[in-house]
């Protein structure tokens, strides 16, 4: 897929736990055919997350999905990711962050014209970009996300105003669609 060399926009599109860059790259396909994005000059960027898992599929970090849907049974859906936090997630956000700042400042690309899209595990690694970093992005995508750490209010309310975008399917078995209502309502 071709994005333009020197954009109006910068787009980042995290892939979820298991996948890899090329695994959204339909979504950014779609966007670029529809409405107003035909005559916006846009650079999408998908990078492969850092651990890699088997053969051609990624992760941000860790997850131990058997634990995970052991925690469903025992704390339910609001606490599934209470104090799941794993020590690479930091590391990873931090990198991600440097990433999405370079990448903007290289191609003179105001912040405010910065989005951060991500689905599952893509979706909290964007969220936590775009609330950690010091200047507004543009806008948050997020395909399937819930509240994975508990801090994400209080930064939300020093962003408020930010444009987020929210989709989560009904079904979802690894973050059910009850997590994506109560990141919802930060």
């Amino acid at each position: 897929m071709e994005t333009d060399p020197k954009p109006e926009i910068l787009m980042f599109v995290f892939h979820g736990f298991g996948a890899n860059a090329e695994n959204l790259a339909d979504v950014g396909k779609v966007l670029l055919r529809q409405g107003k994005t035909k005559e916006t000059k846009i650079k999408m960027i998908f990078a492969n997350a850092p651990y890699q898992l088997d053969g051609d599929s990624w992760a941000w970090w860790p997850l131990d999905l058997q634990a995970l849907m052991h925690k469903m049974f025992t704390a339910g859906v609001q606490g599934l990711f209470k104090d799941s936090k794993p020590k690479e997630f930091d590391s990873t956000c931090k990198t991600v962050q440097e990433l999405v700042t370079n990448e903007a400042k290289r191609l003179n690309i105001d912040f405010s014209k910065v989005i951060l899209c991500g689905f599952s595990q893509g979706s909290w690694l964007a969220t936590q970009v775009a609330l950690h970093t010091p200047s507004m992005p543009g806008a948050l995508v997020v395909y399937s996300g819930g509240l994975y750490c508990d801090e994400w209010a209080k930064k939300a309310e020093e962003k408020k105003g930010m444009t987020v975008l929210q989709f989560h399917g009904t079904q979802d078995m690894i973050v059910p669609f009850q997590q994506g209502q109560v990141s919802a309502n930060l």
